[in-house]
């Protein structure tokens, strides 16, 4: 069978959640199958709308350079870019895939599913993120709050300048609901569309962006090769880590004042993620960093992941945002060691309480402190909930299921 991929970044380029989704997807299915990927490439280097072509192995991978150059919503490519279109249209002349998985469309172009139905290719459209009903992606806003859902007047005033928000008002409302148009419309000829949590599958039922007869939940699995090399480092102090980007919605500036209130130096805090994001952001929670073993450690290479949480005990991730699964914790179980999280969202599904982890109150320092110091004057209860965590599903686990996805929707 011919398969391909479209996403907005993949390997060795990117490596986010979602790139890493269809990396491991790729790399099970061609064992098997022909695999081929479309993907969005960020390199300032190089200029808009060129191609950049490579392989991983068997699976080859055509790049298109999309840097947004615009900073304008309404002319920054995000939603639809033409050179994509126009190139995807050739690949697909090229390749003949007998389906298309979509992992993302950002920096792409959502008429692209336009373009794959017009051939009477079949979509599988597995969501990892609010994309397609929030353009921030998070459903987090301007103000670093959670939102509750799109709305027109919502996604107007998030985007706009509180000084021109009056004036483009108009503009950005048309915008909006151009947007939800376009896109309920796009995704029309999608067969079946694939989410990693129940949490994600209810936000986009109350849009009614998607029919619920056409969602199926499918937890997703992880790559556990890294697994055979891990090797704990023996440490005298609880050693508590972040693994993730270094964004507001993720809440580092949730945890680090609760780090703070440790009055011991036998505890450390290592914050392990790409610090360059959002340099206002970082420098904020340096100011914020008050005992002596915060430590940021900055991004890791692709490899390192058993190497980082050789160094961490307990793993804790504050976020005040929406997550759509959690896999950096079920990374974290699979080599034993528990977590903890915010009730809340995605993560209830993570773990049952005091199985493999704890749950803190979302956004709440005074909680978080009480959890992580819990750990450190109870040892047995660290020893419990760490005896406790829960199997975690292997990527060879998660492309079996989506196999039966794919001759289900073959088969119609």
């Amino acid at each position: 069978m011919n398969i391909m991929h479209i996403v907005q970044g993949f390997p060795p380029k990117a490596y986010g959640g979602t790139e890493m989704v269809a990396y491991n997807l790729a790399l099970y299915q061609v064992k098997r199958h022909n695999v081929s990927v479309f993907t969005r490439i960020e390199d300032f280097s190089k200029e808009n709308d060129m191609i950049e072509e490579y392989n991983i192995g068997n699976i080859h991978v055509k790049g298109m350079i999309n840097n947004f150059p615009q900073k304008n919503i309404l002319k920054n490519q995000r939603l639809i870019n033409r050179a994509a279109e126009k190139y995807l249209e050739q690949f697909i002349n090229e390749k003949k895939p007998d389906i298309v998985i979509v992992e993302h469309t950002i920096g792409l172009s959502v008429n692209l599913l336009s373009i794959i139905h017009s051939k009477n290719i079949p979509i599988l459209y597995i969501i990892t993120d609010w994309w397609l009903i929030c353009p921030r992606i998070q459903l987090f806003n301007k103000n670093n709050q959670l939102c509750t859902g799109p709305g027109i007047l919502k996604c107007g005033s998030c985007f706009s300048h509180p000084f021109s928000w009056k004036r483009n008002r108009l503009t950005l409302l048309a915008f909006f609901i151009f947007r939800n148009i376009l896109i309920k419309n796009r995704l029309k000829p999608v067969k079946r569309f694939v989410v990693g949590s129940e949490y994600i599958k209810q936000s986009y039922l109350k849009t009614g962006i998607i029919p619920a007869e056409k969602i199926d939940v499918i937890p997703f699995g992880i790559d556990t090769s890294f697994v055979e090399s891990f090797k704990r480092n023996p440490h005298n102090s609880l050693r508590f880590g972040y693994i993730g980007t270094i964004l507001p919605h993720k809440g580092l500036h949730i945890l680090i004042p609760a780090f703070n209130r440790f009055k011991s130096k036998d505890v450390t805090l290592s914050l392990y993620g790409n610090d360059r994001v959002s340099p206002e952001y970082t420098n904020y929670l340096k100011s914020l960093a008050k005992h002596p073993n915060i430590k940021f450690m900055g991004p890791f290479k692709e490899g390192y992941l058993s190497e980082v949480l050789s160094n961490i005990d307990v793993l804790v991730l504050p976020s005040i945002g929406h997550e759509s699964f959690g896999l950096v914790i079920r990374e974290a179980h699979a080599v034993g060691i528990p977590v903890i999280i915010p009730k809340f969202g995605a993560l209830l599904e993570a773990i049952e309480d005091g199985k493999g982890g704890l749950f803190f109150n979302i956004g709440d320092v005074d909680d978080l402190f009480s959890k992580m110091k819990s750990l450190v004057v109870e040892p047995k209860l660290l020893d419990k909930i760490s005896s406790s965590i829960p199997r975690v599903k292997s990527f060879k686990e998660y492309g079996e299921e989506i196999d039966k996805v794919i001759e289900t929707i073959i088969r119609e």
